[in-house]
């Protein structure tokens, strides 16, 4: 008969302890990092243009973060490349000749970039009137502006851009229509990554405006008329006045609501010395028309400045031979409306 040893039941608890902790100490394998860059801040899109009679101005900020795996839990990190491009713009192309983008007598639009407290450290008011393309403002390539730029101690940068529409020259309007501008900001971290990328779009739309009322009154003691032929035998009563309406628009309407024209007829003896009148209007140089009120004439051409220079002339004759002796008056109501 033979015997055999048993292990006590805590030997084979120390085995089983052991197996359990030597296989917990087995190496684990370890994953390669991406660096990686990412958005803290960013303005909301589009932005609005602040209007001025003579800019449309917007500033705004946008800050990123760059760590060593692209995340929030991430080291961070100390370089980054940056790249500011400019889209194409957006402004009216059929407006007055002397309101177009990029005209001496004109418009202009600037751009200034800058990182940290600055507009300007990266780009200092650089003209940009590209409407078929895009510009590059700032560019991480060697020896670029962009190229291995700092970060703070938290690891972000913050990028500061300001876009600027004004008037030059002469130009006293911005030609109604859309006026739009896009950035994009990319940030890469230094030898490469994950590339944060963040577009803003500005715009700002200019309404057509005008003057839209003017009276202009004819009277022989106020705008004088001139005679033809002399006392008693007048033949001819005429009188003009021009206003000037500042327009932005390349057409604009002309509304003749309301006119009169008014004398003392005869009565009695001399019914033969009646009178007849007529108005006309000439705009911008380009000849008279008849009207009568009420009349709208639509879609005529302004001048170049997007103006419209209206001049009513205001006619008495005589149905016989000779105007009558009488007061003259002769009145017209005239909108005019950008179209």
């Amino acid at each position: 008969m033979h015997s055999q040893a048993v292990p006590s039941p805590k030997w084979w608890f120390q085995i089983i302890f052991l197996s359990l902790f030597l296989g917990g100490l087995q190496p684990k394998q370890a994953s390669a990092q991406t660096p990686g860059c990412f958005t803290t801040n960013v303005p909301p899109s589009p932005l609005s243009y602040d209007v001025t009679s003579t800019t449309q101005t917007e500033s705004y900020a946008v800050t990123f973060r760059c760590t060593d795996d692209g995340t929030t839990g991430g080291n961070n990190l100390s370089n980054v490349d940056l790249d500011v491009t400019l889209l194409p713009l957006t402004a009216p192309t059929t407006g007055p000749a002397n309101l177009d983008l990029g005209s001496p007598n004109g418009v202009t639009h600037t751009v200034s970039v800058g990182t940290g407290a600055s507009f300007t450290n990266l780009v200092d008011t650089q003209t940009t009137v590209n409407t078929s393309g895009s510009t590059n403002l700032v560019v991480s390539t060697a020896g670029g502006k962009g190229e291995n730029l700092s970060l703070d101690g938290t690891g972000t940068i913050t990028v500061n851009i300001q876009s600027r529409f004004a008037l030059q020259g002469s130009t006293s309007e911005f030609a109604a229509g859309t006026y739009t501008t896009q950035f994009e900001v990319d940030a890469t971290p230094v030898g490469g990554g994950t590339i944060a990328n963040e577009t803003t779009t500005i715009s700002n739309t200019v309404s057509p405006s005008c003057v839209l009322d003017n009276v202009i009154r004819f009277r022989e003691t106020a705008t004088p008329y001139i005679k033809t032929g002399s006392e008693p035998n007048v033949s001819q009563l005429q009188a003009s006045d021009t206003a000037k309406f500042d327009c932005n628009a390349t057409t604009v309407d002309i509304n003749f609501s309301a006119d009169s024209a008014t004398y003392t007829p005869p009565t009695g003896g001399a019914t033969n010395l009646t009178a007849t009148h007529q108005f006309a209007y000439e705009l911008n140089g380009n000849g008279f028309n008849n009207y009568s009120g009420p009349e709208l004439i639509e879609n005529q051409n302004t001048d170049d400045n997007g103006d419209a220079t209206l001049t009513i002339r205001s006619t008495w004759t005589p149905n016989s031979d000779q105007l009558f002796a009488s007061e003259y008056n002769a009145q017209t109501t005239v909108t005019i409306t950008a179209k």
